[in-house]
């Protein structure tokens, strides 16, 4: 892992990491962030949608979006069920197509 001192007077904390272009990431699994993160998706027809299927694990990705943009879902097949009853009723509500 490369670490590039732009600004030595501004050290790195050992939960700082820079990685080089070869993609190495530190293991950050299992870490605790104490803040909270906020995604907002609007969903228009020219927006790339790919679900894929986890069947052994009962869990699927939805990934809305592609490369540079892109936000995943990930989903456990109760709560995809959940997720397909709520926009059903919330589509339902919204009446037919103007």
């Amino acid at each position: 892992m490369s670490v590039i001192d732009i600004r030595p007077d501004v050290p790195l904390t050992e939960h700082d990491h820079i990685v080089d272009d070869e993609r190495i990431y530190p293991d950050l699994h299992g870490y605790y962030l104490p803040w909270d993160l906020s995604v907002s998706l609007h969903l228009r027809a020219t927006t790339p949608i790919v679900v894929r299927v986890h069947a052994d694990e009962h869990r699927a990705v939805v990934r809305f979006g592609a490369n540079s943009a892109q936000t995943d879902l990930f989903v456990k097949a109760d709560q995809l069920d959940r997720l397909i009853a709520v926009l059903t009723a919330a589509r339902t509500r919204l009446g037919k197509h103007p």
